[in-house]
């Protein structure tokens, strides 16, 4: 179920509700275990078991290390095989077989479980941590399930790692006024966030994908433009609506964005940008490949397939490849030669705004021709279809203010501090931001993005 929806948010009220009335700690464990699978069971029952025997090979696993830590490394190889290996019968059976000559192998189509590279991800780390001794052995079911399973992060992050919320699940959450509303905010702001920016620019931007061989020049730039505004807006609306609801449960997820699109390089960009993703690629990829050991040019080959991977993992497509690829470039020549040291730091934020709104090209375009064609529209003059004068100013409208106030941000901070101090006004207004969300938003709602990741 959409987070955004009308039902789902009446649902989380009532449940949110139940859990503070209930005063077991245990039964609240319960409650939210159970109420996590019945969320992912009403996206399609089907992939139930599925997420199930991902937490059942991590519990497993983590016993096993546990008892015979002398063959750790031989117990997490094979747990660790066996999560990649149904990770990529769900998410790269197609993609393997149609990137072969034709008929060589027939492999059937399956239907990519909902989170699935999410809560794969999660179970990795947690049974590599094991292996390195850098976290304990879990031995309450009930906790890894939902280290797993909480509904909150379990499609779309933030990626967690086992330290970060298993000892929160094992201590009695009492009640925090001050943290509650925070939550109510978070959940507001995403909801803004995902229903009056993502969902309105997303219309603007699927009609220039979708046939961008048709669009003229300013058509091109606006829905790419309008996918930029599309893709943090919705992503981050995500995060902060999970983050909130965690926050009003007594729990706390990770941050995952910091202000990206005020990056003063790439590599910035990747310390703000899906900054779980980020940290895992960096602790379990790119450090094990050599990190920044064996030799001169071992980094930038390291830093180049990270990338590569991490590109991969967003989705089974060659654009995704080659947007990893691209990623892995920009990196590996910043490590090189440190352009942005060399630039005044507004240059240098915004020739990498300038790189990164490129990259969505890539990134959103379904096949290399799409991805031609809309480049082709952006750099050589073109007429063509044009969207509205409207939908031109509400995507640069909304492009101004995500840029303005992440700018805000970074150079003064107290006044983004300022603005969250306790007031009647403050109050005020985020009731008004939730109901215009509910109420003036498309009436069509639109999934999050990294669902289908």
């Amino acid at each position: 179920m959409n987070y955004s929806r009308v039902e789902f948010l009446v649902l989380f009220a009532l449940f949110a509700a139940l859990y503070w009335w209930i005063r077991s700690h245990r039964q609240r464990l319960l409650l939210l275990l159970a109420g996590s699978f019945a969320f992912y069971a009403s996206g399609t029952a089907a992939d139930l078991p599925v997420l199930l025997m991902v937490i059942a090979i991590t519990y497993g696993a983590g016993l096993a290390i546990g008892r015979w830590d002398r063959r750790a490394n031989t117990i997490a190889a094979v747990a660790v095989t066996l999560l990649v290996a149904d990770l990529a019968a769900f998410k790269y059976s197609a993609f393997i077989a149609e990137s072969l000559p034709s008929g060589m192998l027939a492999l059937p189509t399956l239907l990519v479980p909902l989170g699935i590279s999410f809560f794969t991800f999660e179970a990795i780390a947690y049974i590599i941590d094991l292996k390195r001794g850098m976290t304990d052995v879990e031995r309450s079911p009930l906790n890894v399930a939902l280290y797993i399973a909480f509904f909150p992060h379990l499609i779309a992050g933030p990626i967690m790692r086992a330290d970060d919320l298993i000892p929160q699940l094992k201590r009695y959450v009492v009640w925090d006024t001050a943290r509650f509303v925070s939550g109510v905010e978070l959940l507001v702001e995403g909801l803004v966030k995902k229903r009056l920016l993502a969902d309105p620019v997303g219309l603007i931007a699927d009609a220039v994908f979708a046939a961008p061989a048709t669009v003229g020049t300013p058509g091109a730039w606006i829905g790419v433009l309008a996918y930029t505004v599309q893709i943090y807006a919705d992503f981050s609306g995500y995060t902060d609506m999970a983050r909130g609801m965690a926050r009003i449960l007594g729990l706390e997820l990770p941050k995952n964005f910091n202000g990206p699109y005020v990056a003063h390089s790439v590599s910035d960009f990747w310390q703000r940008w899906h900054i779980t993703l980020s940290t895992w690629l960096r602790d379990y990829l790119w450090i094990p490949l050599g990190g920044l050991r064996h030799g001169r040019f071992r980094p930038y080959y390291t830093v180049f397939l990270t990338m590569l991977i991490g590109g991969l993992w967003h989705g089974a497509g060659w654009t995704f490849v080659a947007w990893g690829a691209y990623q892995g470039a920009w990196l590996a020549f910043e490590r090189r030669w440190r352009w942005s040291d060399r630039l005044p730091r507004w240059l240098a934020i915004a020739t990498t705004l300038f790189i990164i709104v490129n990259s969505w090209v890539l990134f959103r375009s379904q096949s290399f021709d799409a991805v031609w064609s809309l480049l082709n529209a952006m750099y050589v003059p073109h007429h063509g279809w044009l969207p509205t004068r409207r939908d031109i100013a509400y995507t640069l409208g909304a492009f101004v203010l995500i840029v303005g106030a992440m700018a805000v941000q970074r150079a003064r901070p107290q006044i983004a501090d300022a603005l969250r101090q306790p007031s009647i006004g403050r109050g005020l207004m985020y009731g008004t931001l939730a109901a215009a969300a509910i109420i003036a938003a498309p009436t069509t709602t639109v999934p999050f993005i990294y669902f289908r990741f």
